[in-house]
């Protein structure tokens, strides 16, 4: 009767330790739990995308000194790149202007999307397009520091850029496909949050 009874207490006392032991082990932040959080926390995958204005401004020619900013280079390259490859379409009026400080003609430029290409609208107002380019989606975890003391790590990872659309491979070579970031994750009384 002594002996079961020392060998109910011995593994009453292993259980604990056990429990007591597997609690402090929770503690620790694993590149799984991290990635958990990371991936519930920014909804990924998520879509990137190019901000297409609807109206445009080409300056032809220009004399005096008129007040008209000239189309950047980059917008003149995005548009040339999407009419080219059939992705928009461009309807263009000539604009002239003449006033006591001088004159200019030009294009005034109205972009539309065509029907097959709409699916890649993710938004529009009256003024632009929101054009998906390619999905943000998490990649891996490259580091986890913690600072047990302060109860929190600072957690270092990547995100990866794919499923290009065709307004995205403009962007593709021009645009890093891994894109790296970091999180500050705190340790509460029920485990790891993101700060």
């Amino acid at each position: 009767m002594k002996r079961s009874q020392h060998l109910i207490q011995g593994s009453t006392i292993i259980a604990v330790f056990s429990v007591i032991l597997l609690t402090a082990c929770s503690n620790d932040l694993s590149r799984i739990k991290a990635k958990s959080l990371i991936v519930k926390h920014n909804n990924f995958p998520i879509s990137e995308y190019y901000e297409l204005e609807k109206n445009h401004f080409k300056m032809l020619e220009k004399t005096g000194a008129v007040i008209a900013a000239p189309m950047k280079k980059e917008v003149e390259e995005i548009l040339q790149y999407l009419e080219n490859n059939k992705l928009i379409e461009i309807q263009r009026k000539r604009k002239e202007s003449s006033t006591w400080m001088g004159r200019y003609v030009g294009h005034k430029m109205m972009v539309f999307i065509p029907k097959k290409n709409k699916k890649y609208i993710l938004k529009e107002n009256k003024h632009s397009y929101n054009l998906k380019t390619c999905d943000i989606n998490f990649h891996k975890i490259t580091g986890i520091k913690t600072y047990n003391d302060y109860n929190y790590a600072e957690v270092e990872y990547e995100l990866k850029r794919e499923n290009w659309t065709p307004f995205g491979e403009f962007f593709k070579t021009k645009k890093p496909s891994i894109i790296k970031k970091n999180v500050t994750m705190v340790l509460y009384d029920d485990g790891w949050r993101i700060r």
